[in-house]
């Protein structure tokens, strides 16, 4: 065909169709002319458009709660370890800790929320022999939950806690309760100041408990060193009590065994004097707390510090100073409610219940259990002088409470996990309870422990008020806004416009600009025989040189770079719109042939 048969006057559609090309083609140019920043503007524009219709069709969306697949590594910390029934002890008044690790498949996306949520059960055991507090602490994909089994009560009964994670992932975790068993060999050491006494004279073996870095003030939780088994050669010469002191009777010699060690004792012929008319008196220091509290016996102040806030310092004396033994032995009436603190421990860590005056003196603090308490001091010299006091062990009341969360935002169905610290240090209720404005707002787990989740279940803004249940007067309110997750969002906003700026910049700009292009070449070619496939190449190759142009531009913007790879996804563009555009012819041509056919089928009837 002559090209002066091309260009002659054509139909109208074919002027419109070239029009509109070479406008969609104008775009493409100016587009590829501006640098980043315009670049940008109209990417995002475009973006927040489309973003603006998808979140509209989609409606309110929660986000997608991650649960855990799998139980990980668990660290028992339990001091005394398994029993002979493979069962782990735990001594009484004593913490146990029980580490459990809970794996998560990673997140598809970033508001994604792992679900931490849990369920403690009490199988076996009363539930009211021991205290259970969690806290957990998140890395990654993996859940860490620190239980912690406060023990109260002495039992011959088995215990079981099942912690129950979501995906019926569940740890059980089986335990006794015992008393406090002697030190091993290896958990102590001894020794003597002396070897010689006077008839009637004491001498205190001094006794200190070891186990790698732990301290004599850590081991005296969990073993008793009155169970350490002591005897003598000789009775009649020398004795050792229940309180390891041992006792001059008579002139001779004496081996006392204490556990693993021999001490040889030589006592003479002289004997201490004893006052008949001697008594004992007791006082608290002035300064010391007269009412000591409850103390995590795991808070320690080794150094002194805040020593005389939390235990009752007691010094005990004689009314006759002529007394020449004046030693004493402390007993208390109930293990689980005070201990028995050493004044200091000396530099070799070995305890000392005397001051820098030499002057008999021990601390008390509260244990476990509030109440009534009895300290007893007697005469090692003389049984029968001896002297009671009475201490009221307190509970620590918080006097401040610190939340670690401030008014937030929530997406339904996200979660927040909610912990207090609370003044003074040692506030023995640190549990909290979290109400909210509207009951059917939250699915609040846990409440009451130390460590509280809220589940955002209603869209709206809402009161959260935190409050110590040591001490409720003390409390939070929060305001938390819970909005629905949208499919597009700020979170995945930017992938989705740099999707957009290569789909609307790029393919899909060019999808658009070769449909009408292939009409125009159609509509050009519609004399030709070869009409439809020279649309086709004609469409393809403008395609494929309007994409190298709109790159080689590019190349000489500034902030802007030409790349072989967009050239690529323009032609897809262009390709994939020849296709659409193939379809729709063949599609008006079906049309067209069912319609011609109905109406030959209705001319015959």
């Amino acid at each position: 065909m002559k090209f002066s048969e091309l260009i002659k006057k054509r139909k109208k559609r074919v002027y419109i169709s070239f029009g509109i090309y070479l406008f969609l083609i104008a775009i493409i140019v100016v587009e590829s002319c501006l640098d980043s920043s315009l670049s940008g503007v109209r990417s995002n524009f475009l973006a927040r458009i489309s973003a603006f219709f998808i979140n509209l069709f989609n409606g309110p969306q929660v986000v997608e709660t991650i649960e855990p697949n799998a139980l990980g590594n668990i660290n028992d910390s339990t001091y005394l370890g398994k029993g002979s029934d493979d069962i782990p002890n735990i001594a009484l008044g004593t913490t146990s800790l029980i580490t459990i690790e809970v794996n998560y498949p990673k997140k598809k996306h970033t508001d994604d929320v792992f679900d931490k949520t849990y369920t403690i059960e009490h199988v076996l055991g009363e539930k009211n022999d021991y205290n259970t507090v969690i806290s957990t602490s998140m890395k990654d994909t993996t859940l860490s939950l620190y239980l912690r089994i406060v023990a109260n009560k002495m039992s011959s009964n088995l215990y079981q806690i099942n912690v129950n994670f979501q995906n019926d992932i569940k740890y059980s975790y089986q335990f006794h309760i015992v008393n406090l068993p002697a030190p091993k060999e290896n958990e102590y050491e001894a020794k003597i100041d002396k070897n010689s006494i006077k008839i009637g004279e004491s001498l205190t073996i001094d006794t200190k408990l070891v186990n790698g870095e732990r301290t004599d003030w850590y081991l005296k939780r969990y073993l008793d060193i009155s169970k350490i088994e002591r005897s003598s050669s000789n009775s009649s010469v020398a004795k050792i009590d229940e309180y390891g002191v041992i006792h001059g009777i008579s002139e001779g010699n004496a081996t006392i065994t204490y556990g693993k060690y021999n001490f040889d004792i030589s006592v003479s012929d002289e004997s201490i004097n004893i006052p008949s008319t001697n008594t004992m008196s007791l006082r608290i220091e002035e300064g010391s707390n007269d009412e000591p509290c409850l103390l995590d016996y795991d808070y320690v102040f080794a150094d002194g510090e805040d020593a005389d806030s939390y235990s009752s310092l007691i010094y005990p004396s004689f009314s006759d100073t002529s007394l020449e033994d004046q030693s004493v032995s402390y007993i208390l009436s109930d293990p689980l409610k005070a201990k028995i603190v050493p004044y200091k421990y000396d530099e070799n860590g070995y305890p000392q219940y005397f001051d820098e005056l030499n002057r008999n003196c021990v601390r008390i603090c509260g244990y476990r259990e509030k109440g009534n308490v009895e300290l007893t001091c007697i005469s090692n010299a003389d049984k029968s002088i001896s002297q009671t006091i009475s201490l009221e062990v307190e509970e620590a009341t918080a006097t401040e409470m610190k939340v670690n969360v401030e008014d937030f935002q929530l997406l339904l169905g996200g979660q927040k996990t909610i912990t207090a610290t609370f003044s003074p240090k040692n506030t023995h209720n640190t549990r909290i309870n979290v109400s909210s404005s509207d009951s059917e707002a939250f699915n609040i787990s846990n409440n009451d422990s130390t460590s509280v989740t809220v589940v955002a279940n209603k869209i709206g803004t809402y009161k959260l008020t935190i409050s110590s249940l040591s001490n409720p007067s003390l409390s939070k309110e929060i305001n938390v806004t819970i909005e629905a997750k949208q499919a597009i969002n700020d979170n995945n906003f930017a992938s989705f416009a740099a999707f957009m700026r290569k789909f609307a910049g790029h393919m899909g700009l060019f999808l658009i600009t070769s449909m009408v292009g292939f009409y125009f070449f159609y509509y050009f070619f519609e004399n030709s025989k070869k009409k439809f496939l020279l649309a086709i190449i004609f469409t393809l190759g403008v395609g494929l040189l309007v994409a190298g142009l709109s790159e080689f531009i590019q190349y000489f913007v500034p902030s802007r770079s030409g790349l072989i790879r967009d050239v690529g996804i323009d032609f897809i563009g262009v390709t994939i719109g020849v296709i659409i555009s193939i379809g729709i012819y063949y599609l008006i041509k079906l049309i067209k042939y069912l319609i011609e056919k109905s109406k030959k089928q209705n001319d015959k009837e």
